[in-house]
């Protein structure tokens, strides 16, 4: 079972990184609404706690871009004087370890926002809005649902009692329409003038 397990959780971490979560957000949705065989259940648990890959960080012309657009659509402060190659570097390292795709948003969060070129500070605040929404994010929370789906519909399934096999007894008391109803779903079943249970249906559901 440890095995197996490993070989569940490298293939989905393979699948999280694939097309940027595309390939798992596809395989799931593609499954079953009803319920899950043994085999995609534990896939899709594997998803569920597969760590999320990480989102690629802008390079430095990548920030310098983002810099840019900002200094073109915001006017500075008139008490700010710290310009040029010094106050990127400062940008640069307080932001760098935003993914790239947040730090765009984050620029153009700010750019609608703010009325001056952003603080530092104001930056890391508007980062801090910023909720990811990749294919690989959106295939880590629905492999969750499912988990909790799938796990939910088992218990009730362990759970349940079965219902008593029908008597003959049973039967010969039972309301003609339920009768009726019984001889449509196919539980009984008319031989030689008389409604019997199916048994055949009896043995199939145990």
């Amino acid at each position: 079972m440890a095995e197996h397990q490993t070989i569940n959780t490298s293939t989905a971490t393979g699948l999280l990184k694939q097309s940027g979560g595309d390939s798992a957000l596809q395989m799931l949705e593609a499954l079953p609404t009803t319920s899950l065989s043994d085999e995609q259940f534990e896939l899709v648990k594997a998803i569920a706690k597969a760590p999320l890959p990480s989102p690629a960080s802008a390079n430095e012309q990548e920030f310098g871009m983002a810099m840019k657009l900002m200094e073109a659509s915001l006017p500075r402060r008139k008490d700010d004087t710290d310009t040029g190659e010094l106050k990127f570097r400062a940008y640069r390292k307080c932001l760098s370890h935003l993914p790239k795709v947040q730090l765009w948003w984050t620029v153009e969060e700010a750019i609608k926002r703010q009325r001056f070129f952003p603080t530092v500070k104001e930056l890391l605040d508007i980062a801090d809005e910023w909720i990811r929404s990749d294919d690989a994010t959106k295939a880590h929370r629905l492999a969750r649902h499912l988990v909790h789906r799938e796990t939910n519909r088992r218990h009730i399934a362990s759970t349940r009692k079965p219902a008593p096999p029908l008597t003959q007894d049973m039967i010969d008391k039972m309301d003609p329409a339920l009768v009726s109803m019984g001889l449509r779903c196919g539980a009984l079943i008319e031989r030689d003038g008389r409604v019997i249970p199916n048994h055949e249906t009896e043995e199939a559901s145990t």
